[in-house]
């Protein structure tokens, strides 16, 4: 089966087909004909058989490494992209997500939106000799097989937060989420961020492409209240820029998700 362009090609006997109910052949294909119009890259990982059904083409996310790569290692091409220190906390976090509490019941299940945890990736576009990692968010959407996760569909985008691992939950019926600490291995409620419509407007103008001076425009206050106003919008997101600003949004808090 060739996927798309985007994607190498699967041999579809090489596909399990005890999913039930559930055709991922058709579910592969619905992800390959949307991953063109994505921003950033797409994985699809086959937990049980330990392999990589799906790997998007963009150089960014494969780390100079090909699709054959991809393909021969199967889950062990992780170690080939993911930044050599980073490597034990990817399996720390695959494990915490299999074994977490929310894949016991349906009903918790169908809550679920994605598991979000962020890595240091090869930079394979290096630079700078100190540029040796780009830190990457991982958004997955687990694909159940009655009380387990069988398949993990990932999206890949540069991340703005500042350090590896930052494993969460989030529920499409809530705006809180559940952290997990790697230290008690436990998962806790979190609140979330204390964002108001303001902070949410300042977001999506500067998603535009509107700067500082454009945003008061279009909110209507001073130039010099704005600029009282972004730092503080930094300190809640735990960033140090616009940039970073956006894409913790983007990535973080499904602030532009078409809902």
């Amino acid at each position: 089966m060739m996927v798309s362009q985007f994607f190498y090609e699967i041999d579809e006997s090489q596909i399990s087909k005890e999913t039930g109910d559930f055709d991922i052949i058709s579910y592969l294909r619905g992800i390959s004909d949307l991953s063109s119009l994505c921003v950033g890259g797409t994985l699809v990982i086959d937990f049980k058989e330990r392999c990589l059904l799906l790997v998007s083409n963009r150089n960014i996310f494969l780390c100079g490494a090909s699709y054959e790569d991809a393909k021969r290692l199967g889950y062990d091409f992780f170690s080939e992209i993911v930044y050599e220190e980073d490597i034990s906390l990817l399996i720390q976090i695959h494990r915490a997500i299999l074994n977490s509490p929310y894949i016991v019941e349906k009903e918790i299940q169908s809550r679920i939106e994605y598991f979000y945890f962020t890595l240091r990736m090869k930079n394979y576009f290096q630079l700078h000799e100190r540029q040796h990692y780009l830190m990457i968010c991982y958004r997955m959407k687990p694909i159940f097989i009655d009380t387990k996760i069988r398949y993990g569909i990932c999206r890949l985008t540069i991340s703005g937060e500042r350090n590896s691992g930052n494993l969460g939950v989030y529920f499409n019926d809530t705006e809180k989420f559940d952290k997990y600490s790697l230290p008690s291995r436990r998962w806790e409620t979190q609140e979330g961020l204390n964002l108001d419509e303001r902070d949410k407007m300042i977001l999506r103008l500067a998603k535009q492409g509107l700067d500082q001076q454009q945003i008061a425009g279009e909110l209507c206050i001073s130039y010099q209240r704005i600029r009282h106003v972004i730092p503080e919008l930094y300190k809640k997101l735990g960033v140090d820029s616009m940039e970073q600003a956006v894409v913790v949004a983007s990535n973080h808090l499904k602030l532009f998700d078409n809902r």
